[in-house]
């Protein structure tokens, strides 16, 4: 399960807010790496949902939902002690990872690894073991999406001096994740919103209404 935490869900309801549309829809983005059709994101839309607030595009989600014009993006942004990377924690690629030891949350598929192996991440069960088992050096790096983060940031589930010691970085070979609204292909007035959506998103970016719910929700993510 990959999901992109609350904000989104709250920043793109209030884009339907916009439009006029507030009822019958999901939040959340899982990933095409979680199949099963009891999670929220997913399976809700299209079992009793028009669509999803904030979903990660793929192939197979192109089968099953009309995809609207993307409305943000997220990275992976890993974390390390600042006392064992000094000059930062910017790294050429995957490669880079494979002698440390890295952290990684239970569940998590981490989508945007395809060269590190998921059995060979430290997983804890939530975010403040995560960090506490970067501080405890039983990990080297952790792993989180910038738009997770985010969400634990503004739900406060992080204390105020989180990351003091910490060093952020990312690394320069992995694509944002892109995440878009989605539309059921099974629900009857699936394609008519998307039509209307996929119209209108553009006008909201020339207008600058989507940068301000970006910024106010998302602390800017493009």
């Amino acid at each position: 399960n990959e999901t992109n935490a609350y904000p989104a869900s709250w920043a793109f309801g209030a884009v339907l807010g916009l439009f006029g549309v507030g009822r019958g829809w999901a939040g959340g983005g899982q990933t095409c790496a979680d199949r099963d059709e009891r999670s929220f994101g997913v399976g809700a839309c299209c079992n009793a949902f028009c669509g999803c607030s904030s979903c990660f595009g793929c192939s197979e989600r192109d089968r099953d939902f009309w995809v609207s014009p993307e409305i943000y993006e997220t990275r992976l942004i890993l974390l390390g002690l600042r006392s064992r990377f000094p000059k930062g924690l910017d790294l050429p690629g995957q490669e880079a990872l494979k002698p440390l030891r890295v952290g990684g949350l239970h569940g998590y598929s981490y989508s945007q690894l395809d060269a590190i192996a998921p059995e060979t991440l430290v997983r804890a069960p939530n975010y403040p073991s995560l960090l506490k088992m970067l501080r405890n050096d039983r990990v080297d790096v952790v792993l989180i999406n910038e738009g997770v983060l985010q969400g634990l940031l503004t739900l406060e589930q992080l204390p105020p001096d989180w990351d003091n010691g910490l060093v952020h970085g990312t690394l320069a070979d992995r694509q944002p994740s892109r995440f878009h609204m989605m539309f059921s292909r099974r629900h009857p007035d699936g394609e008519r919103l998307h039509a209307w959506v996929s119209a209108e998103l553009p006008l909201l970016e020339r207008s600058g209404e989507l940068a301000k719910l970006r910024e106010q929700w998302l602390r800017g993510l493009r």
